[in-house]
C-alpha cells in the first residue's frame, strides 16, 4: 500500500518477536518513501519489488538472509540514543526507539542523523509471478481477506495487454 501514499512519507512497521535481541533497527530509503523497521524480513516485500523493478539486491536465497544492495536504495541502522525515548524498554521498541525516530524523519531530520550507513539488509524471499512452460501466468495467494477475497501478487501489469 506505501505505494499510494505521498511522496517521502515514513513508514512504520513493526512485528518484533526478537525486540531486546541482536537484531538492529533501520531506516530504509527508497525513491517514493522512508520505512522504519526491525531489521528482521518485514521490509522483505518492498525490498524485493524494489530490486524486481531496479535490480536493486545482489542476490536472495529462500530464507531470512542478508542481501547487499547494488543500486537505488539506501539504508541507515538506527545507532544514536540521541533520538530515542529513555529509558528504552527492552520490550516495547516500537514506542521508544522506532516511533520517535519515524517523528524525527517527519520533521526532515537527514535518515544519517540516526545512526550509521548499511549497505544490506536481512529479506525474505517473495514469491513473484512466473509464465510456466505453457505459458500460462502462475501466481501465488498472498492472504486471504476478511470478506473471503483471494488477494494475489499478480498485478493488471502482469497480464497481457495489461
Amino acid at each position: 500500500a506505501y505505494r499510494y501514499f505521498p511522496k517521502r512519507t515514513v513508514h512504520m512497521a513493526i512485528v518484533d518477536p526478537g525486540v531486546g535481541g541482536e537484531r538492529r533497527g533501520i531506516i530504509l530509503k527508497t525513491a517514493s518513501a522512508l520505512f522504519v523497521a526491525p531489521d528482521n524480513g518485514i521490509l522483505s516485500y518492498v525490498i524485493n519489488e524494489f530490486s524486481l523493478n531496479e535490480g536493486a539486491l545482489s542476490q536472495c536465497s529462500q530464507s531470512l538472509e542478508e542481501a547487499k544492495f547494488k543500486t537505488g536504495l539506501e539504508a541507515v541502522a538506527i545507532t544514536d540514543p540521541r533520538f530515542w525515548r529513555h529509558p528504552v524498554s527492552p520490550t516495547f521498541h516500537g514506542r521508544d526507539i522506532f516511533a520517535p525516530v519515524a517523528a524525527g524523519l517527519s520533521l526532515g531530520i537527514s535518515l544519517y542523523e540516526f545512526g550509521e550507513k548499511i549497505t544490506s539488509l536481512y529479506v525474505f524471499p517473495t514469491p513473484k509471478p512466473y509464465f510456466d512452460s505453457q505459458g500460462n501466468l502462475v501466481g501465488h495467494i498472498l492472504y486471504i481477506d476478511h470478506f473471503g477475497n483471494l488477494i494475489s501478487n499478480i498485478k493488471s501489469t502482469d497480464l497481457p495487454g495489461g
